[in-house]
């Protein structure tokens, strides 16, 4: 058996702990309560058994909850913060950011926090807060010890060979989103930690063969991973094949019998309970089927499985560092550069299976100890892609966590498969310190920024600011002035605009800020809605005389219609009502519920078409831009458009078009559902198509600004292409929206042209061009 003797010679292994737990710590205090993945909803688990003393049901009426979950890590928590109030946890779950994952795709610090924090929940901790870094602080705990047990997983597989084991110990520790969920209040950190120590007792039970006491040693663990959480699944029959491989290396048959039913039934015993009630309750072992249908992500019946296995790269990128509930993730060259260095432990690997097959040595305790490893990880794999095929939120690499001791260990092997002995241990200080440096860079450039206050400006800051001006908004708000970043902007681009603005007095609403680009049919074509700060600095908590300089990067669509102008109008409203703040000069002249910054010019993107585009439909067809003969008519007219297309393949499908305008709820008062003529089927690679589309306004259409979506689908209807545009898929693309004017009387209807005139200066100001015209 493998022991420590001193642990003096191990000095790698204590910096690395010390390192993790450092650095765990860190994100824990940085990362706001509630913010790392359903953490209210695992924190109100625990107070519902502190509370109630009972576990908790899901009811397919009732609010979402995790209470399908099974409670060990629920029952360590409570036990831990039974004595802490919870009295503001009803407040503090109250402080939702409407605007929270605004572009989510994107990396950056735009209203990435879920949560508005003040504060209320600082250092010292009080109530909840405190609650939550208690439990934060034991999940650390549960970490650290999935760190320790993974070298001792390494050692087990390698006893003679230590640098494997630092390295597949630094692979776990410095893996930021390990980092991430270690410092949250989450129950994957008791099923990992439990999973990995069920993983070192099935080696230890191949290397050592059947006891009574490993064997029931084992069964208490597995049972106690299942009480964790159901992603320790996998274990079962992980643990099949180590008594299996027991029994070869014993030339037993019973032996298998003995330690599989010896394991089983203790774990059976333990845990048997919590899916025996979830019959009951729930009418199936695990309760996840009304838990999917109250979160409404249920997959439909004939979701392909193909289609799980396209998800699995959003798997990677979220096993490293896609935090909070995705929305802040760190750039994808990151995420290529450690899919390369996988891939390279994977050639690795893949070198030594092949060896020991062609020297045919099967029977060493270390290949089969490995072959235990790379079980766990294809069952892992496996249950993860059923998962996916279960939910639209399977694609969660942190579901792979409580094979991270596998995971790990295999990397680091495959890795030194492929360097030289001698240089393993150089290997290993790398992947320390590569890691490691990584997860001090997500730290300090996506996650503080993600939730820290802006600065306050200076005196001297606001003395230097560009373009001043004296605007107040209802006389608690002040802006001081503004920056726009550039004169021309292309659809695809964004426009930085950088608002200076002062609390003149301390508010109850939390105000919200718009700046919206208007062009000029008077439709809105971009905007940008949020609370000050991207969502960090709500105005319930300005102190009178706090100034902040705001910068809102405005997304320009790729579709938006160009060339055109725009003017830039920013104001204040509270969301619940819409109600805005008028805004008033310095002299107390009433200036409107907006303020005109000035205008931009959409210019066209370099292209051969109008309104160029390249937007790949499944990677079939592409758009490759638009033309819209006007984009204001009334009702009963028709609107022409012209859509430009090529063929990316051949196909074997007539693909139809669909081309709809929509107003509120997707009713469609206007719309084209045509075959592509002529018929997809027909058309050569790289050929182009030009196709017009004649869109006749509903007669009763209100007046409104309408909609363009377009999109593809196959001749049986079964499903839309979809494409990928403006960040995000979808089935279908929005076009330049149509304004539809309401008609207005006639001349003759007036008894005279004065009449006209006066009543025209009450009009809405889309109604005067018109007017203008049919004079």
């Amino acid at each position: 058996m493998l022991f420590i003797r001193n642990l003096s010679e191990h000095w790698a292994i204590i910096l690395v702990l010390i390192v993790f737990i450092c650095l765990a710590v860190i994100y824990s205090v940085v990362v706001p309560i509630f913010e790392p993945p359903d953490e209210e909803h695992h924190y109100l688990y625990i107070r519902h058994l502190v509370n109630e003393r009972c576990l908790p049901v899901q009811l397919e009426d009732g609010p979402r909850s995790h209470s399908y979950q099974p409670p060990l890590y629920y029952l360590i928590g409570a036990m831990a913060t039974f004595w802490v109030r919870d009295d503001d946890l009803p407040f503090l779950l109250s402080q939702t950011n409407p605007y929270w994952g605004y572009r989510h795709w994107e990396v950056g610090d735009d209203n990435k926090n879920r949560y508005l924090h003040g504060d209320w929940e600082g250092f010292p901790y009080s109530a909840t807060p405190l609650g939550v870094h208690i439990v934060r602080l034991l999940s650390i705990l549960m970490g650290a010890g999935t760190v320790f047990i993974t070298y001792l997983v390494a050692r087990e597989v390698f006893p003679k060979r230590p640098s494997i084991a630092i390295g597949a110990m630094a692979f776990v520790a410095f893996n930021p989103k390990f980092i991430f969920i270690s410092g949250a209040v989450h129950n994957d950190n008791l099923a990992t930690f439990l999973s990995s120590l069920a993983i070192l007792c099935s080696l230890r039970l191949v290397r050592m063969g059947e006891s009574a006491l490993r064997g029931f040693l084992l069964g208490t663990i597995l049972g106690l991973s299942l009480l964790a959480k159901l992603s320790s699944l996998p274990l079962l029959p992980v643990i099949g094949v180590a008594a299996l491989l027991t029994a070869i290396r014993q030339r037993s048959k019973m032996a298998f019998v003995r330690s599989a039913l010896a394991i089983f039934i203790i774990a059976a015993i333990i845990s048997g309970w919590w899916f025996v009630r979830n019959i009951f309750v729930y009418g199936e072992p695990t309760g996840i089927k009304v838990t999917l249908k109250v979160w409404q992500g249920e997959r439909p019946p004939d979701y392909k499985l193909y289609l799980s296995l396209l998800e699995l790269p959003h798997a990677w990128i979220s096993f490293w560092g896609k935090f909070g509930m995705g929305q802040i993730p760190i750039p994808s060259a990151i995420h290529s550069a450690l899919g390369w260095i996988a891939g390279a432990a994977g050639v690795g690997f893949s070198i030594f299976i092949y060896q020991q097959l062609k020297w045919k040595v099967f029977g060493a305790v270390n290949f089969m100890q490995l072959l235990i490893l790379l079980a766990h990880l294809l069952f892992s794999l496996a249950a993860l892609v059923g998962y996916i095929s279960l939910t639209v939120a399977g694609s969660m690499g942190r579901f792979l966590f409580p094979a991270f001791s596998a995971i790990g260990t295999l990397f680091f092997f495959g890795l030194s498969r492929l360097i030289p002995k001698n240089l393993i241990g150089i290997l290993a200080a790398a992947v320390n310190l590569g890691l490691a440096s990584l997860s001090v860079i997500c730290l300090l450039f996506y996650l503080i920024p993600a939730y820290v206050k802006p600065p306050l400006l200076s005196q001297e800051e606001i003395e230097a600011i560009p373009n001043p001006l004296d605007v107040e908004f209802g006389g608690v708000m002040k802006l001081l002035g503004y920056e726009i970043e550039k004169e021309q902007v292309r659809p695809g681009e964004k426009l930085s605009i950088t608002l200076y603005w002062e609390s003149l007095a301390k508010m109850e609403r939390n105000w919200s800020v718009f700046v919206h680009l208007l062009d000029e049919e008077g439709i809105i074509v971009a905007q940008r809605d949020t609370y000050p700060g991207l969502g960090r600095y709500p105005t319930t908590i300005w102190a009178v005389g706090d100034s902040i300089a705001d910068r809102y990067a405005i997304a320009i669509p790729e579709t938006a219609f160009s060339p055109t102008r725009a003017s830039i109008e920013v104001g204040l409203y509270y969301l619940p009502t819409g109600e805005r703040l008028l805004a008033s000069s310095e002299e107390g002249k009433v200036l409107g519920d907006s303020v005109q910054l000035g205008w931009i010019e959409i210019v066209p993107r370099e292209g051969d078409f109008p309104n160029p585009l390249r937007l790949e439909f499944d990677g079939r067809i592409a758009l490759l831009g638009y033309e819209l003969e006007r984009r204001s008519a009334y009702p009963g007219e028709s609107v022409r458009l012209t859509l430009y297309w090529q063929a990316l393949s051949k196909m074997k499908e007539n693909y139809t078009v669909f081309v709809h305008l929509l107003r509120e709820g997707d009713q469609i008062w206007a719309g084209v559902d045509k075959e592509l003529s002529p018929p997809t089927s027909t058309w050569e690679k790289g050929e182009v198509i030009v196709e017009e589309y004649e869109l006749v306004i509903s007669p009763d259409a209100p007046a409104d600004v309408y909609e363009m979506e377009i999109g593809l689908y196959p001749p049986d209807m079964s499903r839309r292409l979809r494409v990928k545009w403006d960040g995000t898929w979808a089935d279908r693309v929005f076009l330049s929206k149509i304004r539809v004017v309401e008609r207005l009387p006639s001349a003759s209807s007036y008894p005279s042209c004065d009449i006209l005139l006066g009543d025209f200066l009450l009009w809405p100001r889309e109604y005067h061009t018109s007017l203008i015209e049919f004079h």
